[in-house]
């Protein structure tokens, strides 16, 4: 509830207060002032005066909410002047009432009877049209109400909607940097070592692939300090390999030169038998 709202319904219960309390102002003077003509004493004259008094300072206190209408103020205006002939008629009966007139009393009392039937049924008039400015009020605070309640359910779904919307469009932002987090995970499990590219990705997503590139590295290294070893090794094994077919070819003659050797110089060959004789 909003405080002009709240300052209108106070307004509108003041307006119904003012009124009743009006009413009753109103009937208490005039039955003051006709008892008056019954027992004349000065304490129900007074009684009179007072309720004329209450009646006009209500009437002053109406006229200063800020809810009422042109009719509305018809209305006091006229309850006023009711009010006025009222207590002029009555005011003359109870001098005449004073003075031991008492048959021109009655005859200025029951004139006034007019008088007071109009006022009481003005100041009822004033009092039932707050009552209806009091229904009209609440009514335009139910349709208010209603409104509200159901821009609020728009809104909610609204929000609702965006959140399943932005909810969905999360999901697949993180699974597609999910998929390609495990998709450069499965290239290092193959051997190629390259690293992950970091594109804009939730904080989360983008320490782990600060990690993944950090193993990536490690390893790098690792393969790269073992393929150093391996090549010195590899440049240090054909030197090594070179020296034993040296000394193999330093190794003794074959058999058939050491079989030459041991026999010694070759003599004549045999003569022939048979030849022409000497």
């Amino acid at each position: 509830m909003t405080r002009q709202t709240a300052e209108d319904i106070a307004a509108v219960q003041r307006g119904t207060t003012l009124s009743n309390a009006l009413v009753s102002s109103v009937l208490s003077q005039i039955r003051s002032a006709e008892e008056y003509l019954i027992t004349p004493s000065p304490g129900v004259k007074a009684d009179f005066l007072a309720s004329g008094d209450s009646a006009y300072a209500y009437q002053s206190r109406l006229r200063q909410l800020p809810h009422l209408e042109p009719g509305d103020r018809h209305l006091i205006n006229l309850v006023a002047a009711r009010q006025a002939e009222l207590e002029v008629a009555f005011a003359t009966a109870h001098a005449l009432a004073d003075i031991g007139r008492g048959d021109e009393a009655r005859f200025m009392a029951a004139q006034a009877g007019g008088a007071s039937d109009s006022l009481v049924s003005l100041v009822r008039g004033l009092s039932e049209e707050q009552g209806q400015h009091v229904l009209d009020r609440a009514r335009a605070l139910q349709d208010r109400a209603a409104f509200y309640q159901t821009v609020l359910i728009a809104c909610a779904l609204l929000a609702l909607a965006v959140g399943i919307g932005a909810g969905v469009v999360l999901v697949r932002v993180v699974d597609q940097h999910l998929n390609r987090l495990i998709a450069s995970a499965d290239r290092f499990g193959d051997g190629d070592l390259r690293p992950a590219r970091q594109h804009a990705m939730p904080a989360e997503l983008a320490r782990l692939a600060r990690a993944l590139n950090d193993m990536a590295a490690r390893l790098r290294e690792v393969v790269e300090a073992v393929v150093r070893e391996a090549q010195q090794l590899a440049a240090s094994q054909p030197a090594h390999r070179l020296r034993r077919p040296l000394r193999r070819r330093r190794s003794p003659p074959r058999p058939a030169a050491r079989h030459a050797g041991r026999a010694g110089p070759a003599g004549p060959g045999p003569q022939r038998h048979g030849g022409p004789a000497a």
